[in-house]
């Protein structure tokens, strides 16, 4: 569910949709999201839903306030982190504001290095008004 406030309650929306798979295939490697550090997206709600999770350790999800954007991870005060979780089911989700946080997801390596390899896939399905200016 989302909050448009009165006045952009009529409009046109745009949806963005993106696949995000993380893969690592070797022992001590890294992968990770892009960008690498606390973040906002740009558009006005952001949705996330766990597609596949298989031997991997890490994909932390880190929630702060906004005045964090653009920063390492490891440079934000713990009290100043509003949520950290971890996605490990099917579907399981989330949904962001915006303006009103900034987000991160931590790199996965291998759980268990004696198998081929650990992915984590998720949707990313994002909605922002579409709102024409006309000169």
């Amino acid at each position: 569910m989302t909050f448009w406030g009165q006045r952009n309650s009529l409009f046109p929306i745009y949806v963005g949709v993106h696949f995000v798979k993380l893969l690592v295939l070797n022992k001590g490697k890294l992968s990770f999201s892009s960008p690498n550090l606390m973040h906002q997206d740009g558009e006005a709600f952001t949705f996330a839903h766990l597609l596949s999770r298989y031997n991997v350790d890490g994909g932390v999800n880190y929630i702060s306030t906004p005045d964090y954007a653009n920063r390492k991870i490891n440079d934000i005060p713990q009290d100043k982190i509003i949520s950290q979780f971890e996605m490990f089911d099917i579907m399981d989700s989330y949904g962001v504001c915006d303006e009103l946080v900034s987000h991160y997801v931590s790199p996965i390596k291998l759980k268990n290095p004696l198998l081929d390899y650990g992915v984590r896939e998720i949707i990313l399905i994002d909605f922002s008004p579409l709102i024409q200016k006309l000169n």
